[in-house]
């Protein structure tokens, strides 16, 4: 589904579409709210925030972590396979976070925004180049734009940063980074729609 929803925006983008994607967006940006958790079977678990990120949210479930012995890309380095259990539902973004919606941060902060790796000057392109520090920071502000609990505790003192985890962090409802399991735990599910996407859009073109 994460897979489904990006590709989907990039393809719409290549075909020139880009104006009526951001007219859809920003109209489901006006009618923002997080949907409750989801039920099994479920039509719709996605919604746009107000700051016009659109996120997946997936259920709990069981999975296998670890990469198999044959998958592409496998380092052995503690790959050891094993079920893992989501016990809560989580959203995720189906893009990187952008320099567009960065800047809407890094304006409101009164901190400097760092190039990125890239030639490109839309602001469509991921934000790169950031600390773990500015991420958690980031986070902890998209939690304050919308009234949400903060999910990290940052005490600045002199040059140096402490970030602390609030207790019980995983049940607020602020915006947070994934832990390792949720973040494989959303691309794997993903994974189970590469196939049914390919079969209706070319991907080649799409890439």
């Amino acid at each position: 589904m994460l897979f489904r929803s990006s590709a989907c925006e990039l393809v719409l983008r290549r075909w020139g579409e880009k104006e009526r994607l951001k007219t859809a967006q920003e109209k489901l940006k006006q009618q923002a709210q997080r949907p409750p958790a989801p039920k099994e079977n479920e039509p719709r678990r996605w919604f746009v925030d107000k700051q016009g990120q659109t996120f997946v949210v997936f259920p709990p479930g069981v999975f296998t972590m670890g990469s198999p012995t044959d998958e592409r890309g496998r380092i052995e380095v503690n790959e050891r396979q094993h079920r893992r259990r989501i016990e809560r539902s989580f959203a995720i973004a189906t893009t990187e976070v952008t320099r567009a919606q960065y800047a809407v941060f890094a304006k409101a902060e009164g901190i400097e925004q760092r190039e990125t790796r890239t030639d490109s000057k839309t602001g469509d392109e991921p934000q790169t180049t950031v600390t773990w520090y500015d991420a958690v920071r980031y986070c902890n502000w998209l939690s304050e734009q919308e009234g949400l609990t903060p999910c990290y505790r940052i005490r600045v003192s002199g040059k140096e940063v402490i970030v602390a985890m609030e207790p019980d962090f995983l049940k607020a409802d602020g915006y947070r980074l994934p832990t390792e399991a949720e973040w494989e735990y959303a691309c794997r599910r993903s994974e189970e729609h590469t196939s049914e996407l390919q079969s209706r859009v070319d991907i080649s073109y799409a890439v």
